[in-house]
């Protein structure tokens, strides 16, 4: 299971600064002279002048901003490889930094950036972000749950590379994406900075717990993880 631990979490808030580029146009105007030119022992200037047309340079349309991502509420996390199809619900961590696990065996729970306000708690939850505005969206979910049985990630070690795993919002915009990496780490010593620090391209990262039983608990001794990197447009 994902049960929620007292682990230290060195998350900083991530900022992505977009950078403008610079694009230096070279105008050249330089036409040919006629042959003969500059030859003043040869040269007759013609009686008549040939007029040449001025070119009119072709109309560019004018580009079209680009439309803001979509602020819907995520509504559902596909996996077809594993039978995925689950109700997603919002998880934040609180004022020490501990995250938080969604109830029960179906939910899957993402990490909202907006929850710790409505919560009212100071902690910022740099490491998630909103899916179509870039960086890493995280998910969390069970792998099983006591007196339960098998939870939505139970099958979640089956994912191999290239795998889809689909996003969908309330409004109807959905993401697609593909599995890039899976990874087994000890709870005791997963670095979280290395799997939800920050990314260069716009992934989602899915959580679950992995490996044995810790004795007289009902935690499990590892962590899995997987990356999945966007790979379609929405739609």
């Amino acid at each position: 299971m994902f049960k929620r631990r007292r682990l230290a979490l060195a998350i900083s808030a991530v900022m992505l600064l977009a950078g403008a580029g610079l694009i230096a146009y070279a105008v050249t105007s330089g036409k040919s002279k006629p042959e003969g030119f500059g030859t003043p022992s040869s040269f007759t200037a013609p009686t008549t002048v040939p007029i040449v047309p001025t070119s009119v340079p072709t109309a560019q349309p004018t580009p079209q901003p680009t439309p803001e991502p979509s602020r819907a509420d995520i509504q559902r996390l596909v996996i077809p490889k594993i039978g995925v199809d689950a109700p997603i619900v919002k998880i934040g961590v609180d004022s020490q930094g501990v995250m938080d696990a969604p109830s029960g065996i179906t939910p899957v729970g993402w990490y909202d950036p907006d929850l710790p306000n409505k919560y009212a708690k100071t902690y910022y939850l740099g490491f998630s972000n909103h899916p179509g505005w870039g960086g890493n969206t995280v998910f969390a979910a069970h792998v099983f749950v006591d007196k339960q049985g098998r939870a939505v990630f139970y099958r979640l070690r089956e994912l191999q590379a290239g795998d889809q795993v689909t996003v969908r919002l309330d409004d109807g915009v959905s993401y697609n994406y593909r599995v890039i990496s899976r990874q087994t780490y000890d709870a005791e010593t997963i670095s979280f900075q290395e799997i939800l620090g920050p990314q260069q391209n716009e992934i989602i990262t899915l959580i679950t717990c992995a490996g044995d039983v810790i004795p007289g608990t009902l935690e499990l001794d590892q962590r899995l993880v997987v990356h999945a990197e966007r790979i379609a447009d929405q739609s």
